[in-house]
């Protein structure tokens, strides 16, 4: 959850919240709009639902062509989530 946004926390046991204060993150990181892939970094971190080489191929895949200067943001991205 962007805890930079949503100042709330979750009151239910059932379920495990994860907090990352993604929006400042990009802000102070100049990655204005990638919010979303710091996010993701955390939850690979957190869960790590698959390999990190699988994670970068995922995103190579996701940046269409025209915009491949997209990638190495994304991936920049990603890596803040991961470290914090």
């Amino acid at each position: 959850m962007d805890s930079s946004l949503i100042d709330k926390k979750v009151e239910r046991t059932d379920v495990r919240t994860v907090y990352i204060p993604a929006s400042e993150l990009a802000d102070k990181n100049d990655l204005k709009g990638s919010s979303n892939m710091i996010i993701l970094g955390k939850m690979f971190r957190e869960t790590g639902f698959c390999t990190e080489d699988n994670l970068l191929k995922g995103i190579r895949k996701s940046v269409p062509a025209r915009k491949s200067e997209l990638y190495d943001t994304n991936v920049r991205a990603v890596r803040i989530g991961m470290s914090n």
